[in-house]
């Protein structure tokens, strides 16, 4: 995962948390700012808030973006390690859309679901590792896929063990009586 120019990109390895977390990456790059957008995964919209969002000459600020089980986090890279502050955190389940965008596939826009109505989408930029966030945020949504299918199948072995059970509980009692 972190290959030949995790240093120069600022990618980290994968990380185990707590609680099942787990880390895929961290990443430097520029962040653009966001705006509103009407569709949740429509390749034009985000072209189209994307052209907003750079035509609104916004500072771009460097930050840390970082990709696991839990979301996708913007924190502040000028900022010391310990009073990092948070740009932006997005939960996977409300990530609707991300896609590399632009000629040469250096901008990384991604959209999430702020609320029912609401979709907001994000711009960030660093043709070095663009790709590579499109990739973590890929490798968590499977990672998470893979967790509530295992976690499902645990409830169904459960439901089908206590109802066993209860059979047997069934018969058992029915033997007994008579």
């Amino acid at each position: 995962m972190g290959g030949k120019n995790s240093k120069e990109n600022g990618l980290s390895q994968i990380d185990d948390h707590e609680e099942g977390e787990q880390n895929f990456g961290s990443f430097k790059m520029y962040y653009f700012g966001s705006t509103t957008v009407s569709a949740p995964a429509n390749k034009e919209s985000v072209v189209m808030a994307t052209n907003k969002i750079i035509k609104s000459r916004n500072p771009q600020k460097k930050v840390i973006v970082n990709v696991s089980t839990l979301g996708v986090e913007l924190f502040d890279a000028k900022k010391k390690k310990n009073l990092q502050q948070t740009i932006a955190a997005t939960p996977l389940k409300r990530l609707t859309f991300i896609s590399l965008i632009g000629k040469k596939k250096d901008k990384v826009a991604y959209i999430h679901r702020e609320t029912q109505s609401v979709l907001i989408c994000h711009l960030l930029v660093n043709r070095k590792v663009g790709a590579d966030v499109i990739h973590c945020v890929n490798e968590a949504f499977q990672h998470v896929k893979e967790r509530q299918r295992r976690e499902k199948r645990k409830r169904q072995i459960a439901w089908d063990s206590n109802k066993d059970n209860s059979a047997i509980a069934t018969t058992t009692t029915t033997t007994t009586t008579t």
